[in-house]
């Protein structure tokens, strides 16, 4: 099951995808940035859990989505506890 960008356009999720992307270009994350994508990794965990609420369909698509966003998220994460430790 293939997604396109245009069924997303303006969604919250496509705008956390830009914006990881764009953070993970980046060399070097400051602290605040490490808190800023742990903030966003807890607000991804409750979207998930209220997703619930959907409809099969769109709960299916959408925690597919969720998924491959948190994923992203928690690799910035190492990868700037990385940049901490060396």
């Amino acid at each position: 099951m293939g997604h396109s960008s245009h069924a997303l356009a303006g969604s919250p999720i496509l705008e956390c995808k830009k914006a990881v992307s764009k953070s993970r270009q980046e060399p070097i994350m400051a602290d605040s940035q490490l808190a800023e994508l742990q903030n966003m990794r807890v607000l991804l965990e409750e979207a998930r859990g209220l997703s619930r609420n959907l409809a099969y369909h769109r709960r299916a698509r959408l925690e597919t989505e969720l998924g491959f966003v948190l994923e992203e998220v928690e690799r910035q994460i190492e990868d700037v506890r990385g940049l901490e430790r060396d």
